[in-house]
């Protein structure tokens, strides 16, 4: 989709790799539900790391609850997993004020 993408799997490596790389990310998505760290977590110490860094928490359950708290923590979207990729490119566009990007032609 043209952007460039850094997935990590551990909440500990991720906001190590905030903290050093901090004014060259535009947007952190973080799931909710991860070992150790809430993604809630992680969005309070992504904004104490750099103020109005755009977080989009993913959950496969979106409760009452997850909604205050997204609320409470800074984050600027929740994200319902089953919506699929393509949604969450429309939604990480809309937050960055960027065109969606279209997905890569197919060539077989």
């Amino acid at each position: 989709r043209g952007w460039r993408v850094t997935g990590l799997e551990d909440a500990r490596e991720a906001l190590a790799f905030i903290r050093a790389n901090a004014h060259d990310i535009d947007l952190v998505v973080s799931d909710y539900n991860m070992p150790e760290h809430s993604g809630l977590e992680v969005a309070r110490e992504v904004q104490r790391l750099r103020p109005g860094l755009p977080v989009v928490l993913a959950s496969g359950c979106l409760t009452d609850e997850l909604r205050a708290g997204a609320a409470d923590a800074g984050v600027r979207a929740l994200f319902d997993k089953p919506r699929g990729v393509d949604e969450m490119c429309n939604l990480i566009a809309g937050i960055l004020g960027c065109a969606v990007p279209e997905p890569a032609a197919l060539t077989v």
